[in-house]
Parts: C-alpha cells; sequence; structure tokens
C-alpha cells in the first residue's frame, strides 16, 4: 500500500482539527492529576562591574562582558535577584563573576554570584 494513501487523510484531519499533530508533557506518574508543562533551563555565565543595587526591587546593574551562550556582546543591563543575600553580600564598584537563567516571563535572573 502506498503512504500518499494515508499521508493525505491524515494532513485532512489535523488541518479540520480533528487530530493534534503537538505534542504535551504527560504526567510523570499515575497519582499526578496535571499535565507537566517541562521547560530547559539553561545556565549563563559571565562576569561584571555592579554599577547599581536596588535592594528593594531586588535588582543588580551590572556592565558585564560578552555572555557566550547567548551571543551577546558586551552591554550594561538590570539583572533580577531572587536569593536577598546575594543582594547583600556585594556593593557598587565591585567586579563579580555570576550564574543565570531566563525566566518563563523573560526576565534575566543572577542564581549565583561571587
Amino acid at each position: 500500500m502506498k503512504i500518499k494513501n494515508y499521508i493525505t487523510p491524515l494532513l485532512v484531519a489535523s488541518s479540520l482539527g480533528l487530530i493534534s499533530m503537538s505534542g504535551y508533557a504527560a504526567p510523570m506518574n499515575a497519582e499526578s492529576k496535571s499535565t507537566i508543562n517541562t521547560v530547559s533551563v539553561n545556565q549563563h555565565k559571565g562576569k561584571g562591574k555592579i554599577l547599581a543595587i536596588d535592594k528593594k526591587a531586588q535588582k543588580i546593574k551590572l556592565a558585564h562582558g560578552p555572555i557566550k551562550s547567548l551571543n551577546w556582546g558586551a552591554m550594561k543591563m538590570f539583572f533580577a535577584v531572587e536569593n536577598k543575600d546575594l543582594v547583600d553580600e556585594v556593593k557598587v564598584g565591585d567586579t563579580v563573576n555570576f550564574s543565570f537563567i531566563k525566566s518563563n516571563d523573560g526576565r534575566f535572573i543572577i542564581v549565583d554570584m561571587n
């Protein structure tokens, strides 16, 4: 039997919404009641100088060098810091090595700094 005989009905059914060609993450075990939405978390590393600290908003402005994993050149930008202890351990003018992630809502969040 020819493959063409199967492809045309599948394409028609898919375009009509009768079947879905997209996937989803299913629960990992029988006890789970919700579908799991997984996101790949890439940690990026950089080195920079602290230009400003906003303790109330938990943000740090860095003048950082290139971030190779994101193909970024050197720039100045704010990063969110969710661990308040990291904000308390540094001061304006410090040069730091830092690791950060990009959150689902698009924020860049420092997760480690020394």
